[in-house]
């Protein structure tokens, strides 16, 4: 293989990674979009907390928040007391229960 042909794989290559970059700014901003619709201010920027401090949390919550959104299961905005309970919810949930048994 030339160097010639090295370059334009080289090339494709960082072609796909940024249309790959592209597409997941682009779901990132619309589900920001839907979670400002369904959260009111403070409930939102808690989350983006979560976020930032628990990725998996934040897709996990997000993900029901907007089904939730899209199926019109939602009355009112979701309130930060509301979040709270369902973060707590769900955290709770999924913690596992471990002994440490020692000799």
């Amino acid at each position: 293989m030339s160097e010639e042909d090295e370059g334009v794989d080289k090339q494709e290559l960082m072609r796909e990674r940024l249309l790959q970059l592209q597409k997941m700014q682009e779901a990132e901003a619309q589900l920001r979009s839907i979670l400002r619709a369904a959260l009111e201010p403070e409930a939102y920027e808690r989350l983006m907390n979560v976020r930032i401090s628990n990725p998996e949390l934040y897709m996990q919550i997000a993900r029901l928040i907007v089904t939730l959104y899209r199926n019109k299961q939602l009355p009112n905005k979701i309130s930060e007391k509301q979040l709270r309970e369902l973060l707590a919810r769900v955290t709770k949930r999924h913690e596992g229960k471990f002994e440490i048994k020692r000799k």
